[in-house]
């Protein structure tokens, strides 16, 4: 919804013949294709051992990552003019893989990622975003099958899922939007604020509770 017109556009030029725009549309749709390969590997091979990890200590520690990840992205400040490539589009492709670890933001993982690499900013929360919908889509088919094999998410109530869905689909569209308005306006130190607050937290309520 938030890049549905950039998403229209590479699917239109995608299909140009002998186009300038479709050979760049495709040369697009091919970095976020080999973005995506990191993070199915991961996601394919090491589902099983990353699921014991979803625990608040874990998460607040990988939140203070997250928060490392945005500060050094914010200091190191390298120029910020370049277009994703071949090679960056890897790198920031580790990044998302990264994130599958509980705790860790992806959006805040790739685009520091790719300003850390000297992506223009703009063009990092286009990536960022766009490089998540492939992933996205072939963890919902990894799920798929167990999910309709469940009985006791089978028996919940419609009106149950559909309230569920509204609810992540309105605070994510809000989320995103937030996001890249931080990105464009200004820098993501009060994201790592944010990130090293809640990570903290999450580690003292684990040590104490």
């Amino acid at each position: 919804m938030v890049f549905w017109k950039e998403i229209a556009e590479l699917a239109v030029g995608f299909f140009k013949r002998n186009d300038d725009g479709g050979r760049k549309a495709r040369l697009y749709v091919g970095l976020i294709a080999l973005s995506a390969v990191p993070a199915g590997i991961v996601g394919v091979f090491f589902k099983d051992e990353i699921k014991p990890l979803y625990t608040s200590g874990f998460v607040g520690y990988m939140l203070l990552v997250t928060a490392l990840i945005l500060v050094v992205s914010q200091k190191l400040n390298p120029p910020s003019n370049k277009d994703v490539g071949g090679k960056s589009s890897i790198l920031i492709g580790l990044a998302q893989a990264l994130a599958i670890l509980p705790g860790i933001s992806r959006s805040g993982s790739t685009i520091g990622a790719a300003l850390l690499l000297g992506v223009s900013r703009k063009e990092a929360a286009k990536f960022s975003f766009l490089m998540a919908l492939p992933v996205i889509l072939g963890a919902t088919l990894l799920e798929a099958k167990d999910l309709f094999e469940d009985d006791y998410v089978m028996s919940g109530s419609v009106e149950g899922y559909i309230a569920g869905f509204i609810a992540a689909f309105v605070s994510g569209l809000l989320a995103c939007k937030l996001m890249i308005k931080l990105v464009k306006g200004t820098n993501l130190m009060w994201f790592a604020v944010y990130c090293g607050i809640a990570g903290l937290t999450a580690i003292l309520l684990n040590l104490f509770t």
